[in-house]
């Protein structure tokens, strides 16, 4: 009892210092709007204590007690399950105190420091604000009205034509919508405008892309963090704690989440909404596979997230597609030797691919009752920079491919003398590639993995061992003796569907940076394991296994401070408009500790 009233009388005073410190300038504390640094040292020492006083209230007899019954299977040496189970405990509860870091940093980043406030970008558009409107009104349209002068055009498509409308300024608020039949469109997919329905027939509020921005994010970071837990789990447990704890941080912050987090817009909010799904839908198909009986519910749950990243993200199809096919091919294997499928089998393939049905036939109608076609999307309607109506044929093409494998993998950031020391380079310029481009071809500036991310590289020894005699003696030494040909084949589809993610990046005519968020994912878990797996190989030479870990964490390392330096590039104009003086206190703080230094 006693534990209990410490417990809520530390939390009420951490919540007080956290509640002055956020309204000290309403109070009259503080006369400054902004926050300074004592501020923002209030606040983090508010939110650590009621952490602390959580922790003591709910989890502290448990920690206890797994760390005694820890101590107590060590000493007197009982079966490894059981010291297993308890390690695994622990590192939930540590990956949850990484969870609560990378949160923290996730506010930071969308408030643009300033905690209260999440700004939206100055180019801010509420499109699925406004479709999800539409929606509860029974359209499928949103609700702004082209004007009279632009659907007079014979082409209204034409950005040349457009600039006879007097006061064109105006298509500021339709740019990148598609217009047909005098009606405005998203081409986007329609999951997250439908989310916000949703939302709205519970609380009628406007709901800004930021906040769904960051909704998926921390989504996408929960759901890669299950899955690389449970990897770890069922194959490499036996390696040190760090091993699994690193990635989880690395996961939240690698290159370009910060970047998203940076410019909330409804770009970035359609791709990391498309990947919150994607991931999902992968982590629910392995929880089901890796069952001694494939779990059906849980295969329905990987169909019904796999509809929503392509009603999110339509590219995102052709991995989905690959993906599909390796599970049937695995659950029609284990009848080969029968020659016929049991009807478990066929139950659980029902389970599965009835929400992809559905889901595929309500996509198709939702293009045919805009568009006359269940394959149309929109996407050559645009009111944007191009008519690409006329250049249809070229907005895929095979003449891209050079360029954006040198854009999105060897591009390198341009280095400045002053914070953030690291800026994105206009993508390819000055390559022998970039004097040598497709007539359409268009590029934002980029950095690519190899400097953003060079985590990456442990990918290469996920490919190269994937046949290693000794890394399958390692994994059968865990629960059963099929693991290492499903630890394979799960790796094998991994990797197997990065082409299909990286084919729309390649042949698309216009490359950007957060277009890499569409296949980092991917390529995170395949590095994650391709890690582990060196490890594991290296496990009898110590001074090879210690050199292995200094390399992985410089990487890390490396990556995590890339991809925070890099997003400060992101929206240097909305960063100015929230938070004015953040740029400026950080390029001057920098300078001092370069003139002590």
């Amino acid at each position: 009892m006693k534990r209990v009233l410490i417990s809520l009388i530390t939390f009420v005073f951490g919540g007080v210092i956290l509640g002055v410190v956020v309204f000290a300038n309403k109070i009259g504390i503080d006369h400054n709007v902004h926050w300074g640094r004592g501020r923002m040292i209030g606040a983090s020492a508010g939110i650590l204590i009621m952490i602390f006083a959580l922790i003591i209230s709910l989890y502290f007899d448990d920690i206890a007690a797994w760390i005694q019954k820890t101590l107590n299977l060590i000493k007197t040496q009982q079966p490894r399950n059981d010291l297993a189970r308890h390690r695994t405990k622990l590192i939930y509860i540590s990956a949850g105190f990484i969870g609560i870091v990378v949160l923290i940093i996730y506010v930071w980043f969308i408030s643009v420091g300033t905690w209260t406030s999440w700004p939206k970008t100055q180019d801010y558009r509420d499109y699925f604000n406004q479709l999800g409107n539409a929606f509860d009104h029974g359209e499928l349209y949103i609700q702004t009205k082209p004007t009279s002068d632009l659907l007079s055009l014979s082409n209204p498509y034409d950005p040349i034509a457009r600039k006879h409308i007097p006061q064109a300024d105006t298509l500021n608020n339709i740019w990148d919508l598609s217009l047909y039949n005098g009606k405005l469109y998203l081409y986007w997919g329609p999951i997250p405008a439908l989310i916000i329905a949703v939302i709205k027939l519970f609380l009628p509020i406007e709901i800004a892309d930021p906040y769904l921005v960051f909704a998926f994010t921390l989504g996408l970071f929960l759901f890669q963090s299950l899955l690389i837990i449970k990897l770890w789990s069922d194959f490499f447990s036996r390696l040190p704690a760090w091993t699994i704890l690193m990635p989880i941080f690395l996961g939240g912050l690698v290159n370009p989440i910060p970047w998203l987090l940076s410019q909330p817009r409804i770009y970035e909010e359609a791709i990391v909404c498309g990947q919150f799904f994607f991931i999902a839908g992968i982590y629910f198909a392995y929880a089901a596979l890796s069952k001694p009986s494939p779990s059906k519910p849980l295969m329905a749950m990987s169909g019904i997230f796999w509809v929503g990243a392509i009603g999110s993200r339509a590219f995102l199809f052709i991995p989905i597609a690959f993906l599909v096919f390796m599970i049937l091919l695995r659950l029609c294997a284990r009848n080969y030797r029968l020659q016929k499928i049991t009807s478990e089998t066929l139950f659980t393939i029902i389970a599965f691919g009835l929400p992809l049905l559905i889901g595929g036939i309500l996509l198709g109608w939702y293009n045919w009752a805009r568009f006359g076609s269940v394959f149309e999307f929109g996407f050559r309607y645009q009111i944007t920079m191009l008519d690409l109506n006329k250049y249809n044929n070229d907005i895929f093409s095979l003449a891209d491919v050079p360029i954006n494998l040198y854009v999105y993998f060897l591009n390198p950031p341009d280095v400045i003398n002053t914070f953030p020391f690291i800026k994105p380079s206009r993508a390819g310029d000055g390559s022998f590639l970039y004097n040598h481009l497709p007539a359409l071809y268009a590029t934002e500036h980029i950095t690519g993995p190899l400097y953003a991310f060079p985590f990456i590289v442990f990918g290469i020894v996920s490919i190269l061992t994937i046949g290693s005699k000794r890394l399958s003696e390692i994994l059968a030494g865990r629960r059963t003796e099929s693991q290492p040909e499903f630890y394979r084949w799960f790796l094998l589809s991994l990797i197997g569907s990065l082409p299909f993610a990286l084919s729309s990046l390649l042949l698309f005519f216009y490359a950007a940076q957060r277009y890499m968020e569409d296949v980092i994912p991917l390529t995170f878990l395949i590095a994650a394991l391709g890690f582990w797996q060196g490890y594991s190989l290296l496990n009898k030479n110590l001074f090879r296994r210690l050199m292995y870990s200094f390399i992985a964490v410089i990487l890390a390392g490396i990556s995590i401070i890339s991809s925070i330096l890099l997003s400060f590039s992101a929206d240097v104009a909305r960063i100015r408009s929230a938070n004015p003086s953040l740029l400026t206190n950080l390029i001057l703080f920098f300078l001092k500790l370069k003139k002590l230094y």
